[in-house]
């Protein structure tokens, strides 16, 4: 076929019929059949003893981008692109041959493609239609097949230190219909940035590969794994859960103890306690949102345990300790009062006004729940990386 009557360079045209040759050669003349697989079915038990090889799949990862990690499924969703490169010697052919090609382009729909699945995958989806996907054939017969794959993987989660929690999670690929003797996968990864690969709520702070298998003798599988490591972005959980807890502890505090627990206020400092009760629950129901109803109690969920109980347990002294309601002093008390504190030195004074008020049952109340409050917010921040 002559392509420069259509305005293509002589070189074109050349190259065109020579790529027409080499399809036909493979094809036709080959008898390439995509229903048989290039794998050596001869492969004895003990691998060392065959001259063949396994058929190696090594797969790269280029691209991975956390879409998210969903708490109460264990679910983890992510967009990543791999190539997957093997060797298939019934494309192989003499460049020399064919006038120095040395790779040509095939569609997925002409060539045998291994059955490498993404385990652990409760939705698995490539991004692309197949028929519009090429795959690259070098002359050595070795095939490389871009692929951009939406899949959404099981991830086990452990949130006894949530919201401060690191998870590790598996992408794993294997392959169901070939023992680990007959194929053998391999892992690697390009260049990539993962810090600017998570989602805002997660950053990816580690990306490796383990190698597993499942099984043993003839119905081992080799499994090849992408491990993720991710950490939580705790700012949401600390400004909005954590941070009004314990404003909410402290304010219900001082509201309740800084001044003595007289029964005529005795209704009042119990709606500080109360009410503050009800703002926690809000909280509560915000917590148990964000995390996987699992064994594990969450660190967050037990600082807001215990801002409830210093809350409850402040309710409860309000109602058990009352005083009795305060008389007013009549004149001739106060002006006594005022003489006899004239007459004392500082020391005696400070004395006085110790015993007054800081020596009194709601002031040591006051301070130590405070202080309950304080240590405990303290240990949850510390847990902040």
């Amino acid at each position: 076929m002559d392509y420069t009557k259509y305005g293509d360079s002589q070189s074109y045209s050349n190259y065109m019929n020579d790529y027409a040759r080499l399809y036909q050669e493979i094809f036709t003349n080959r008898s390439y059949n995509k229903l048989m697989s290039p794998v050596y079915g001869l492969m004895p038990d003990n691998i060392s003893e065959s001259d063949t090889p396994p058929l190696n799949i090594q797969i790269k990862l280029f691209y991975i981008q956390i879409v998210g990690l969903e708490a109460q499924t264990q679910v983890l969703s992510t967009i990543y692109q791999i190539k997957m490169k093997w060797r298939d010697p019934r494309l192989a052919w003499n460049p020399e041959d064919y006038g120095g090609i040395k790779q040509i382009y095939l569609s997925e729909s002409l060539l045998w493609l291994p059955d490498t699945n993404v385990g652990t995958a409760t939705g698995a989806s490539i991004t692309r239609p197949d028929e519009i996907r090429a795959l690259q054939v070098l002359n050595t017969g070795r095939v490389k097949w871009p692929t951009q794959y939406f899949t959404e993987n099981i991830c086990r989660m452990q949130v006894s230190k949530f919201p401060f929690d690191t998870q590790i999670c598996m992408i794993p690929f294997l392959t169901w219909a070939y023992e680990a003797k007959f194929l053998n996968l391999t892992g690697s990864m390009s260049d990539i940035q993962i810090q600017n690969q998570g989602n805002g709520e997660w950053d990816l702070i580690d990306l490796s590969t383990i190698y597993t298998s499942y099984g043993q003798g003839e119905d081992g599988i080799a499994k090849m794994n992408y491990q993720l490591t991710l950490r939580r972005v705790p700012n949401f959980y600390v400004y909005v859960i954590a941070i009004p807890c314990f404003i909410l502890t402290m304010l219900s505090a001082v509201g309740m103890f800084w001044t003595p627990n007289y029964k005529a206020e005795q209704l009042t400092k119990l709606g500080i306690g109360l009410t503050s009760l009800v703002s926690m629950t809000v909280l509560l129901q915000m917590l148990a949102e964000a995390i996987p109803k699992t064994a594990a109690f969450p660190l967050l969920g037990i600082y807001v345990v215990l801002c409830v109980g210093i809350t409850s347990l402040s309710c409860v002294l309000v109602v058990v300790f009352p005083l009795d309601n305060y008389h007013r002093k009549s004149n001739l008390d106060v002006q006594r009062s005022i003489e006899k504190q004239k007459s004392m030195d500082s020391r005696s004074l400070f004395k006085l006004y110790v015993n007054e008020h800081i020596f009194t049952r709601h002031f040591t109340f006051h301070v130590i729940f405070q202080l309950i409050n304080l240590i405990g917010f303290i240990i949850f921040l510390s847990f902040w990386n």
